[in-house]
């Protein structure tokens, strides 16, 4: 606020001594084998720097976890228009990337004004699917306008969707409806520039619901709106977003969607069975991954890529997200962390390697997961402080209690299945609350 208010939009600084690398022999042997397995990997070798994150549009709307008209339906008949394939026929110019990523996941589109930055996967499904819209053209302009107004496109998705279904139930008429799309160019304007009617949509959609009383269908956790995932079909991504300590962020509840409907292993996203160990797992090993500085898209590529060939009829994929999903297995696991894995895996996941290489630190898998686990718990302990406890720790009523397919009732999030199962892996209490023992042995406090 300080900084807007000054008109100041960063502080850039830089360094003139290079990093000194503790083993750079080592570090380039491995970092050259950690690209080499990501090449080798179907899902950062080929479909990321093909398609980019669009590429799972098909897959989601197949697995019906697409959120349509504010998550009202979770399919859209048209959602092949705004696909990573139909992108790349129609609008794609050329791939991009960060600095020396190999992936290059990011889309480089067309405009009047020259080439500008495409959209991901979440601004497609949010600003798409969500909003009734499927014309890339649109999107492809949103996304732009939002980039330079400094808007995210995700929370603004569901922002939107929320107006529009309160508008649709008569609550509170914004003049907005789905599928308009230059109703929609003119609400991102007004809400940048905090004008009416869309004023208060600049707020966000947990304050938008709590001031018309529409908090049953404000998808968000924590006051944060959720990613283009339905998780009704999808109990660990359900989990996941309840838990999230930064609320209904995809990356922060660990991302088992990958596991329950993105990747080639086939893990029932139906059933609520090992969930809560799955989600735990996955939770501390993205904080790993994101403290430690690294690409999160880094551990797509950790799945051999002989798990890609089984076909259709394959009951390997099957077989392998049984055992995942056993309960004894995964919860041992845990239980058994970081001791149980003393060693590196390798090409697999190759980032504990490279932390040794760069820093001198010597550190196994286990380690490296039970730094992730160190992380969520003390931003967990934050949290606390600002007064969060299991009462945050849930999801809009939409959810968990409107089936997404209405001749199914099981269809819906089973928060109530997981959670205290959840706390118990974690080694909270019953409240949510880490227990001394626990943050004793992941060295937090005094």
């Amino acid at each position: 606020a300080v900084m807007g208010s000054k008109y100041l939009k960063a502080i850039a600084a830089y360094g003139t001594k290079s990093l000194p690398i503790s083993d750079p022999k080592s570090f380039r042997k491995d970092v050259q084998n950690w690209v080499k397995g990501l090449q080798k990997s179907p899902t950062t070798g080929e479909y990321l720097p093909r398609y980019g994150t669009a590429f799972w549009m098909n897959i989601v709307n197949r697995y019906h976890i697409l959120p349509t008209f504010n998550a009202q339906q979770v399919k859209h008949e048209e959602a092949e228009n705004i696909s990573g394939e139909y992108l790349t026929e129609h609008h794609l110019t050329r791939n991009s990337g960060c600095v020396s990523c190999p992936i290059r996941c990011e889309r480089r589109v067309m405009r009047d004004s020259g080439e500008i930055k495409g959209p991901e996967y979440e601004t497609l499904g949010l600003l798409g699917a969500n909003l009734g819209i499927t014309s890339i053209d649109w999107i492809n302009e949103w996304n732009y306008r939002c980039d330079l107004l400094g808007i995210d496109t995700m929370s603004l998705g569901f922002t939107l969707s929320l107006a529009m279904e309160m508008t649709q139930r008569g609550i509170k008429n914004f003049g907005i409806d789905f599928a308009r799309p230059e109703a929609i160019s003119l609400a991102i304007e007004k809400i940048a520039y905090r004008e009416a009617p869309f004023d208060e949509l600049g707020e966000g959609s947990a304050r938008l619901a709590q001031k018309y009383g529409a908090e049953g269908i404000a998808i968000q956790v924590k006051g944060l709106e959720m990613a283009a995932y339905d998780p009704r079909l999808a109990q660990a991504q359900g989990l996941g977003y309840a838990t999230a300590n930064r609320g209904g962020c995809h990356l922060g509840g660990g991302y088992p969607v990958y596991f329950e409907a993105l990747g080639p292993i086939e893990v029932n996203g139906r059933t609520v069975r090992g969930k809560a160990a799955l989600t735990v797992l996955m939770q501390n090993l993205m904080d790993a991954i994101s403290t430690s500085g690294y690409c999160l898209f880094t551990a797509l590529g950790s799945l051999p890529p002989a798990l890609f060939k089984f076909g259709e009829k394959s009951v390997i994929p099957g077989l392998l997200g049984n055992i995942i999903l056993s309960i004894p297995s995964t919860h041992l696991l845990w239980k058994l962390m970081p001791g149980l894995l003393p060693i590196n895996l390798g090409g697999l996941l190759p980032h504990p390697l490279v932390i040794r290489d760069v820093t001198g630190v010597k550190m196994t898998m286990g380690q490296f997961l039970q730094m992730g686990e160190r992380v969520f718990n003390m931003e967990r302990l934050f949290n606390m402080r600002e007064g969060f406890d299991r009462q945050q720790d849930c999801l809009p009523t939409r959810l968990i209690a409107e089936p997404s397919e209405p001749d199914q009732p099981a269809a819906v999030v089973q928060i109530d299945k997981m959670l205290d199962t959840y706390y118990r892996i974690r080694e909270w209490n019953r409240d949510g609350i880490p227990t001394e023992k626990k943050l004793k042995q992941l060295g937090i406090g005094s």
